[in-house]
């Protein structure tokens, strides 16, 4: 099978949705089938480039259309390049945000349909619109609208025959919308690496916070409730932060040390650290919301490491979507008692592995011969 991804940007270790595409399609030319990538809104690029992209030992050509010219310029410029491909499938990695800088992208089907051209095509919604949770502001909300509105008419417009989405809530999102998903779980972008090196020192609480620190998570909380635990059962207490952590990282280094817990900050490091790192801890924290961490690559990745993972975020609830919802492997920080998560054990744990994702990637093509 000839698959082809399109997606925003392909800078390596820059986008989220880039880095899944190209580990994907890595694993799906390692299974036998011929894939390659067409980033239509690249910011890594100021021009036009043809390039071989490696994952884990695979190279995949790629298209880099620079971020500047406008997907309406790119997708022009891309159906030379894609019809010489001549794909059997197309595959458009939806992010708004990647194809608008306010998650507006105005005529992005009529687009889309002139590189489909009678092939066929899926589509995976990463993510959806802004405002669905009842904490939004009226701002949000009215912007989500708009988004949602897209959504639909671009659904019309190109007719895909299978779609996939991360999350149960976002299933139920489209479904509400009328669009007909599948859900296709998140696997890691980070390739565990095994290491015969690596010591957990059994007398040492070892966290690990990976990208991006949302504001109004309650460390406060979260760092009374570990220092607690530590003291009550003899243990000392690090936290690890690795990767992009934003503006919010300070603030969680002075609390940490106002709590007297260590903090060390490792930063952007590459992948066979990082993955060094998540070996090397035994809980993972995140402060994505609960609904939406199904979704969230770093969450992946702890997991995919075997790391059971605690959500430190601000309130974010959904109507009509259940409230006691928990995905496997991921807990709510409940104020004051650390005690249930700290028993959690690894084994229960259910790994998406990108061999078993992809594997029903192609099931989902399948069905439509």
């Amino acid at each position: 099978m000839k698959i082809l991804f399109i997606c925003g940007s392909i800078e390596s270790g820059k986008d989220g949705v880039g880095d899944y595409t190209r580990r994907l399609a890595g694993e799906l030319i390692r299974q036998v089938h011929e894939c390659a990538i067409v980033a239509i809104m690249d910011k890594g690029v100021e021009e036009s480039r043809e390039e071989q992209q490696d994952s884990e030992q695979t190279n995949i050509p790629v298209l880099r259309l620079p971020y500047s010219n406008g997907y309406r310029l790119n997708c022009k410029e891309a159906k030379d390049w894609i019809d010489a491909f001549n794909p059997d499938w197309i595959s458009l990695q939806y992010v708004p945000f990647s194809f608008h800088p306010r998650g507006l992208p105005f005529g992005l089907g009529d687009s889309i349909q002139l590189l489909v051209k009678g092939r066929k095509l899926h589509v995976m919604f990463h993510e959806l619109w802004v405002g669905m949770n009842t904490e939004a502001s009226f701002k949000l909300v009215q912007w989500g609208r708009v988004q949602r509105a897209m959504i639909r008419s671009f659904i019309k417009n190109v007719n895909p025959l299978a779609i996939n989405t991360h999350t149960k809530l976002y299933h139920l999102q489209l479904n509400k919308i009328g669009v007909s998903a599948s859900l296709l779980p998140l696997f890691s972008n980070i390739a565990v690496v095994s290491s015969n090196t690596i010591f957990k020192d059994p007398d040492l609480l070892r966290f690990v916070v990976f990208g991006t620190i949302h504001p109004e998570a309650p460390i406060e909380s979260f760092a009374s409730s570990a220092r607690k635990y530590a003291i009550d059962n003899n243990l000392d207490i690090e936290i690890l932060c690795i990767g992009r952590c934003g503006s919010e990282l300070q603030r969680w280094i002075d609390i940490c040390k106002s709590k007297k817990i260590m903090i060390r900050v490792l930063g952007e490091q590459p992948s066979a650290k990082i993955s060094e790192v998540l070996n090397s801890a035994s809980w993972g924290l995140t402060t994505t919301p609960l609904l939406t961490s199904e979704k969230s690559g770093t969450v992946a990745a702890m997991l995919e490491h075997g790391l059971p993972v605690l959500c430190i975020s601000k309130p974010w609830r959904v109507k009509d979507f259940p409230i006691d919802y928990t995905p496997f492997g991921v807990q709510s920080f409940k104020e004051g008692d650390l005690t249930p998560f700290l028993n959690t054990k690894n084994e229960n744990i259910i790994i998406n592995t990108v061999s078993y994702i992809s594997n029903q990637f192609l099931v989902s093509l399948l069905k439509f011969k």
